[in-house]
């Protein structure tokens, strides 16, 4: 479960002339209380033929971050427009406003922006080289494209380390419990072989006393055997 949900994303000036800035109001809710701030980034796409021509238009960090519904405004500046291909100033491209956590992308909203020129002279018959200052910027705002992601949010990276450190307890404890039964069992074993030699002492002991007594009763059997004579 996210632990930032995104509410609503208000444009403050839209329509607006191309060199304006931009003025987003950014409302979300924080269902847990974070350690760290979050980054939301607005990201300009100059062309739709290569990445090259991206531009972060700015990043800024928002925080501490208390449980329950925030706002803030996102004030970016207006895309440079000469390192943007000449053909792709004045046509439909797309803005992306991103929401980061531990620098981890947790949502994505992609917007439709389409410029043109204002005037109907340079819409009919576009001049050769783009006339900045005349054109003007209208963000399709009722159709963002949201995208969310699944990222490690606080909670779950203690329970990960908890995890980690569970287990690495469970092996040394299995370790402990090997070593003490290996060395029980030499333990076991030497007292098996003293059990043995003890044991093998008391048999000879037993033999050497039934020599004894079977000596004793040789000799007394004679003199038995003469005092019944007598």
């Amino acid at each position: 479960m996210s632990a930032i949900s995104l509410v609503n994303v208000q444009l403050l000036n839209n329509p607006a002339k191309f060199t304006d800035d931009f003025k987003l109001e950014i409302t979300f809710e924080c269902s847990e209380q974070l350690k760290h701030d979050l980054e939301w980034k607005l990201t300009y796409v100059g062309s739709s033929k290569s990445a090259d021509h991206d531009q972060v238009l700015d990043s800024i960090l928002v925080g501490p971050i208390p449980v329950g519904v925030s706002k803030f405004v996102m004030e970016c500046p207006p895309p440079n427009h000469e390192i943007i291909p000449q053909q792709e100033v004045v046509s439909v491209t797309v803005m992306l406003l991103s929401g980061l956590y531990n620098d981890k992308e947790f949502v994505r909203v992609g917007y439709y922006v389409n410029n043109e020129y204002e005037k109907d002279e340079y819409k009919e018959e576009p001049p050769k080289k783009v006339i900045i200052e005349e054109v003007s910027r209208n963000i399709l705002v009722n159709k963002p494209r949201v995208t969310k992601f699944n990222i490690p949010w606080d909670n779950e990276e203690d329970k990960d380390t908890d995890k980690k450190e569970f287990e690495k307890q469970n092996e040394e404890a299995e370790e402990e419990e090997e070593d003490d039964d290996e060395a029980y069992g030499e333990q076991d074993s030497d007292a098996s072989d003293v059990s043995g030699e003890e044991s093998n002492e008391e048999e000879e002991e037993e033999e050497v006393l039934e020599e004894e007594e079977l000596e004793d009763e040789e000799d007394a059997e004679p003199e038995t055997k003469r005092q019944k004579t007598e």
